[in-house]
């Protein structure tokens, strides 16, 4: 802003300059009668055929510049909505999954006893849980399947909220340096927290042989999807 602000300044000052000089010299006689300006209608009429133009240009520059900030202005606010959606984004998917929860219970009524995990530890165990050969039985059972278990459309709704927030960070202008801090904050945010858990259930899922249905196939593309 600060260079603009010299450059009108300078272009004022020169054409006052410009002006005052010629006001001096206009009203110095000419050797040529017709060039002879000292009478006072004709000096009023070439001043304000000089500084015309001259106040034209400087009124451009203005426009010019006016126009220029406010570019630079909608560029920004455009950044800065993009940038608060993102986190937006980020947090919905946080939250998604600290509010994941997995329940096993225990013995048989009226003393059934119901173990609750929830976040990444209730993620951990549930992923965990699928390996062993019970919850296998469940996964491989036409009757049931994978989707059978009420943790699977939790998993679901993080696998979209993450693939949402994943387009959003694409769709962000590639001259921003935005753009690549949340794509390496997006791929640290998935090696800690989800990488390994899903990694796990995936490889159950395809060893039970189930790449078919629409969850695994899901989670299984997913972890494809987000390989180094």
């Amino acid at each position: 802003m600060k260079k603009e602000a010299y450059l009108i300044i300078r272009i004022c000052l020169i054409s006052g300059l410009a002006i005052i000089i010629s006001v001096y010299l206009l009203k110095m006689p000419a050797l040529i009668r017709e060039f002879d300006l000292s009478d006072s209608d004709k000096i009023a009429t070439a001043i304000s055929g000089l500084s015309g133009p001259v106040i034209g240009l400087i009124s451009t520059i203005l426009l010019y510049l006016a126009l220029t900030k406010q570019t630079e202005a909608n560029i920004e606010q455009r950044l800065k909505n993009e940038s608060d959606i993102v986190i937006v984004l980020f947090n919905q998917l946080d939250q998604e999954i600290n509010s994941f929860s997995t329940t096993e219970s225990t013995g048989f009524k009226p003393n059934q006893i119901h173990d609750t995990n929830v976040g990444l530890v209730g993620l951990r165990i549930f992923c965990h849980r699928c390996t062993e050969p019970g919850y296998r039985d469940i996964i491989i059972n036409e009757s049931f399947g994978f989707h059978a278990f009420q943790e699977a459309p939790q998993i679901m709704i993080i696998l979209e909220s993450f693939w949402l927030l994943h387009q959003r960070i694409l769709s962000i202008d590639e001259k921003s340096e935005l753009k690549s801090v949340f794509v390496q904050k997006l791929n640290t945010f998935y090696s800690i927290k989800l990488k390994e858990h899903l990694e796990r259930l995936s490889k159950t899922l395809v060893e039970c042989g189930v790449e078919d249905q629409p969850f695994p196939k899901r989670i299984i593309q997913f972890v494809k999807d987000n390989e180094d």
